[in-house]
């Protein structure tokens, strides 16, 4: 496709920047290894994206965890979701087109693949065509982020529609002095990637961060098979090749108190994972997918007062994607009648936000209004050779936010009450509040009761008829979910740990349901009430060279109406354990090891009554990294290697699409590294 030009491109973009920041005019200051065990760090964190200011995790109104690079790194992610993997509460997938999907306590259905916001830098990624960032920007390297936050729990009292389930906020890497750090890696299947990022300051009050990764996995064969539809229980071998390419690059360029930033993410993969397999489209379980992304941001942050300051950003966002489903082999179209999936979609918007600072004062807060304009190009969902559905359909929102954090009794008592008003062009108003009380018996410990309400706007997709399914049109409301948590925290300089009960009602889910209409299998409608409940416990303990963390997660969820459902979404675990250990060998010697163990899990058989589903063992698989660190003169070099499933167990996740068996892992897994920095 026309990666290959991509590449090139970026490839001469980054040559004169690469140019500059290796001029000899570098600061002599050493730059901490990429793989030190900052403890201090990692047991007290500092979380922004649930209050929009940086808070300790003790006073946020939010079960929210933060991920840092040095953290994912040790663990092995390669993909922009697996950072997050060994957050408690989540579950990653793989799903369509390559890419891995985070699901959030327990709603695990096919549906709900667009139950969560993500923010990159502040720019909401979820495009109007299907209400999710997974379709145009499905992997937006890690290479370019220095951390994700997470919110696990409802955040449209913040961030409006789509901040259902949960949150991600993908903050790219930025340095304040100057900096040259590369890095590249060789693994298993024919994976490599390579990146680049540096920074330099022009002057006191200008300085540019740049950064581009690129990467490529040839052929990572994965194995399964399946029930062949009406072939009275004849068992089908397949074998999915699973080669895909990567390139993400970010730019931001620091001028006093504005920046001006450009992204840019381009995804391609062959013959991966696809929809199912069902009568509908033959060979479904393949698809073939090219995806890009990119956006350019306008911020600016003026101090007004020592106690208030005006935060506000201008964006312009575009992401496409084509995906064919239905594949007989690699490079192919799609076999008669095949499936394809094309949208452009485009975002522009701004935002104005003021806030009070504490500043010694009981009291902070947030005030502030949005306006955007979604706009759909195109998109179709359609039989491969169709006309595609839609050209050109548009949706304006204009919102009010405004949230109260009160610190009363020398902090001993904190009460958070906030919402926000959303008004859509297309089908009214919604208003979403939120309300926390923590108490703090001592100035480590909290003990927090929250409620919060959140809402997901139908999408196009939804909206209007495709190939298959007959859409709502204008009579789909949107999703809505109430959540309780009873949340308590513990945190020393030594260790932390927290408790957290939670429960959710939702409401007016939009899925489909079997139509009688001849011309199509099934049609969008709200029906359904669901509820979920859970138990996250999570903790972790520093002891000298020694990092031990872990966490427990276990969820509940059923379908009320129209029909009563217990463990509505099986393809979600009923328990998730991540356990892991960071030991310093020596001041230049790391080791790392975590372990995944999930149980209680099945493939959601869906729509397809052909399916014979069983229930998956339990997976466990154990990842192993060691790093050196070797500092000469002005540079400072590692060497690393990583051992993903060291036991080679070749299991199987259980799958949001209607996958019979589920997805196969590729099993053990190699990867060494070497990376350099110059500070």
């Amino acid at each position: 496709m026309a990666i290959k030009n991509r590449v090139h491109n970026i490839k001469l973009q980054f040559m004169a920047v690469f140019l500059v920041f290796s001029c000899p005019s570098l600061a002599d200051d050493e730059l901490e290894g990429i793989y030190d065990l900052s403890l201090e760090q990692l047991l007290n964190v500092k979380i922004t994206v649930a209050s929009l200011f940086e808070d300790s995790a003790l006073f946020v109104a939010s079960s929210a965890s933060k991920v840092s690079e040095e953290e994912w790194r040790r663990q092995g992610a390669e993909k922009t979701y697996d950072a997050i993997e060994h957050v408690p509460g989540v579950y990653t997938a793989e799903f369509v087109h390559g890419q891995t999907v985070p699901v959030f306590r327990g709603y695990g259905g096919v549906e709900h693949v667009n139950s969560f916001l993500v923010l990159l830098d502040g720019i909401p990624l979820n495009n109007y065509s299907s209400s999710s960032a997974n379709y145009g920007v499905p992997n937006y390297a890690l290479g370019n982020l220095s951390s994700i936050e997470v919110i696990r729990g409802p955040g449209s009292a913040l961030y409006g529609a789509d901040a259902f389930y949960g949150v991600v906020s993908l903050n790219t890497w930025q340095a304040q002095k100057n900096t040259l750090q590369t890095w590249a890696e060789l693994g298993s299947f024919g994976h490599k990637n390579a990146n680049i990022r540096a920074h330099y300051n022009f002057s006191e009050h200008v300085g540019l961060s740049s950064q581009v990764y690129i990467a490529r996995t040839d052929d990572e064969k994965l194995f399964h098979d399946f029930h062949q539809t009406g072939g009275n229980g004849i068992i089908m071998e397949d074998e999915l090749q699973h080669d895909y390419k990567n390139i993400t690059t970010t730019h931001k360029l620091q001028i006093y108190d504005a920046q001006l930033a450009y992204y840019y993410s381009s995804h391609e993969v062959e013959d991966s994972f696809g929809l199912s397999e069902f009568s509908a489209v033959p060979n479904g379980t393949h698809s073939n997918g090219d995806a890009s992304f990119q956006a350019l941001k306008l911020s600016h942050e003026l101090n007004l007062t020592p106690r208030w300051s005006l935060e506000s950003q201008l964006f312009y966002s575009q992401d496409q994607q084509v995906g064919l489903y239905g594949l007989l082999t690699p490079g192919e179209i799609p076999t008669e009648p095949g499936l394809t999936w094309d949208s452009k979609d485009s975002k522009t918007g701004a935002s104005v936000m003021f806030k009070k600072h504490l500043n010694d004062e009981q009291w902070q807060g947030v005030f502030g209004f949005s306006v955007d304009k979604s706009v759909v190009d195109h998109f179709g969902a359609v039989f491969t050779g169709s006309p595609l559905d839609v050209n050109n359909k548009s949706r304006e929102t204009a919102a009010l936010i405004g949230q109260v954090d009160w610190r009363l009794f020398d902090e001993a008592l904190q009460i958070i009450i906030g919402g926000r008003y959303d008004n859509y062009s297309d089908f009214g108003h919604y208003v979403s509040p939120r309300l926390g009380v923590i108490y703090h018996p001592q100035s480590q410990s909290a003990i927090k009761l929250l409620y919060g309400n959140a809402f997901r706007a139908p999408s196009v997709n939804e909206q209007v008829n495709n190939g298959l399914v007959q859409g709502g049109g204008d009579d789909l409301q949107p999703e809505e979910v109430d959540t309780y948590e009873l949340i308590w925290m513990q945190e020393t300089q030594k260790y932390n740990v927290s408790v957290n009960i939670y429960y959710s009602q939702t409401a007016e889910l939009i899925s489909f349901t079997p139509d009688a209409d001849p011309g199509f299998a099934a049609r969008y409608i709200n029906q359904g009430e669901a509820e979920s409940y859970g138990l996250e416990i999570a903790g972790r303990y520093q002891l000298g060279k020694w990092d031990v963390y872990g966490n427990y997660g276990y969820n509940q969820s059923q379908l009320n109406t129209p029909v009563k459902i217990e463990d509505a979404y099986p393809a979600f675990p009923d328990h998730i354990i991540n356990a892991g250990l960071n030991y310093a060998v020596s001041p230049t010697v790391m080791l790392s090891a975590n372990q995944v163990l999930q149980k209680g899990r099945q493939t959601d058989d869906g729509h397809v009554v052909s399916f014979k589903n069983e229930d998956l063992s339990l997976l466990s698989r154990t990842d192993v990294h060691l790093a050196w660190l070797f500092q000469a003169q002005r540079y400072n070099t590692s060497v690393y290697f990583i051992v993903l499933d060291i036991f080679d167990r070749q299991d199987t996740k259980s799958s949001l699409m209607e996958i019979e068996r589920g997805n196969a892992t590729p099993g053990r897994y190699l990867k060494v590294g070497v990376e350099l920095s110059m500070p």
